[in-house]
């Protein structure tokens, strides 16, 4: 509801539920869907390899062009034109391999397809073809190559955002530690004042009770942030989720939406604006935190989201 009240719209909903799953069909809303479920960059590293040496072994064995069997006329192999066209095939789709990036997949998957169709053709008159076999074993390399590329990247944020976490921790500690040290300091200006209350009179004692009075409330709430960063410390899954905009650095309508461990999600924000962005997050009232906390279920497929207003 909050959110809403933000202006806020979710272009998509997702629910997780226990005893059924729907796989979706990413392509249909123009996502690019992978095609291998290796764990790190090295199995894509490791499957580059293999499938390079089983297109090495079908030009050896086969041959990179050959004979086409819908061929109405076989004519002898012209050596010369099969090496051309291979060479031209080859070249062409390592380029191709070469500069694939995360939104040009789908380019160069159709362009593959249309080399191997203009070798087709220019070899037409020969009555031969791309060996079928090394297409597909090219256009293999070609997704293998994106998707190392895209856990590459995975890779990397989750190294950074191990590296923020660690940072974060380290800062959750030394809040903690500073609360603490602030509680007992006014525990200590409390009772002071307290007892020199008691023994002054008149006037001096009643601006006396009245700093007790001060430093009392002061101590209530370095007591309760005490206890809030003491509990984020002690518990590594709580945090605040945070929906924020910038117009100066992502335009209208954009937010960007993160967890926060720290207990002050103000001072977080304010970070965020010094380190990542052009312009700094402006701090106003339609922002929004919502305390949360994650937990782990007991089924790794089905996790859960709780969210304390």
């Amino acid at each position: 509801d909050s959110l809403k009240r933000t202006g806020w719209k979710p272009v998509a909903s997702i629910q997780y539920v226990e005893s059924e799953t729907r796989t979706l069909d990413l392509s249909e809303f123009g996502v690019y869907a992978p095609h291998f479920d290796f764990n790190d960059s090295d199995a894509f590293k490791m499957a580059i390899k293999e499938v390079r040496e089983a297109q090495n072994k079908v030009a050896s064995d086969e041959g990179i062009t050959i004979a086409d069997p819908e061929a109405t006329v076989q004519e002898p192999a012209n050596i010369a034109l099969d090496r051309l066209a291979a060479r031209a095939y080859r070249a062409n789709c390592d380029a191709a391999i070469a500069t694939v990036t995360w939104n040009t997949i789908e380019q160069r998957e159709e362009r593959l397809s249309k080399t191997q169709a203009s070798v087709d053709a220019m070899l037409l008159s020969a009555g031969r073809i791309i060996n079928p076999a090394f297409a597909t074993l090219k256009l293999k390399e070609l997704r293998l190559t994106h998707e190392q590329g895209e856990k590459l990247k995975e890779e990397k944020e989750v190294r950074t955002e191990l590296a923020r976490l660690k940072k974060e921790e380290a800062l959750l500690t030394k809040d903690a530690t500073l609360a603490e040290k602030e509680e007992v300091r006014l525990q200590q200006a409390v009772t002071k004042a307290n007892q020199a209350a008691q023994k002054a009179t008149g006037e001096e004692a009643f601006e006396l009770e009245a700093r007790a009075g001060e430093l009392t409330r002061e101590l209530e709430t370095a007591h309760h942030k005490a206890e809030r960063a003491r509990d984020m410390v002690q518990q590594s899954n709580a945090g605040y989720l945070y929906v924020i905009s910038n117009v100066g650095a992502f335009g209208e309508g954009v937010f960007k939406i993160g967890i926060s461990r720290r207990p002050d999600p103000d001072a977080y924000i304010e970070d965020l604006g010094q380190e990542s962005v052009p312009f700094p997050y402006p701090m106003t009232p339609t922002q929004r935190y919502t305390q949360m906390m994650l937990r782990r279920c007991a089924t790794p497929s089905t996790p859960r989201l709780t969210i304390n207003e």
